[in-house]
């Protein structure tokens, strides 16, 4: 039994030496083994990111919902949002094309109509290079602005547009109106139940389908 004895002397001699010279890896811990242990490690941290994620889309629709006014208050939302957007192409997704309904901006002219009490259903629609901004009135009638888009070719974030055409529906009546202006906006945050952009005129704007 001597020579079983040398060998697992020899063996437990080894290890201790190739332990020693390893302050991070044991020798024992095989690549597979490490693998799995990095997957896990991989598998927390998407689960951490995507509850936090889930956390911050709620407080800002909450928030937005309680009648904010304070920007301060959103963007501190969305500054820590727009890091684990999980889109990282927006101007090019799909889930861009959809039905949108505002729930929050700093756009005084569209926040016009609803302080004034005039409308309480404003949307955005895109499909493909169109879209439409649409402002429906309590009263009857509504206002819509034609939009086409345009992919920037620096900024993954960036849609340019140009307006289109404009047009007054009020009392039967269908008056057209002169189309002015282009710009671009950012989506700072997409997935499929929330979009968060700002524009060239600095405004943020939070939408929900």
């Amino acid at each position: 039994m001597f020579w079983f004895r040398y060998l697992a002397f020899y063996a437990v001699l080894s290890i201790s030496i190739e332990w020693s010279q390893s302050l991070v890896q044991p020798p024992f811990l095989s690549n597979s083994m490490q693998s799995i242990f990095g997957g896990i490690g991989s598998k927390y941290k998407s689960f951490s990111e995507v509850k936090r994620r889930n956390e911050l889309c709620l407080k800002l629709l909450e928030t937005c919902r309680s009648g904010e006014k304070d920007r301060k208050v959103i963007n501190e939302i969305v500054e820590e949002l727009s890091l684990l957007n999980p889109t990282s192409s927006p101007s090019i997704s799909s889930l861009l094309e959809k039905d949108w309904r505002l729930e929050w901006t700093t756009e005084k002219e569209i926040n016009l109509f609803s302080d004034w009490n005039l409308s309480d259903e404003i949307s955005q629609s895109i499909v493909g290079s169109n879209m439409r901004n649409l402002i429906v009135f309590k009263n009857g009638g509504n206002f819509s602005v034609d939009v086409e888009l345009g992919v920037d070719d620096v900024n993954p974030l960036r849609t340019n547009f140009e307006f289109v055409s404009a047009a007054l529906e009020l009392n039967g009546l269908n008056i057209r109106l002169p189309p002015v202006g282009e710009g671009w906006f950012d989506t700072l945050y997409l997935d499929e139940n929330l979009r968060v952009q700002t524009n060239s005129r600095n405004d943020l704007t939070v939408f929900t389908p």
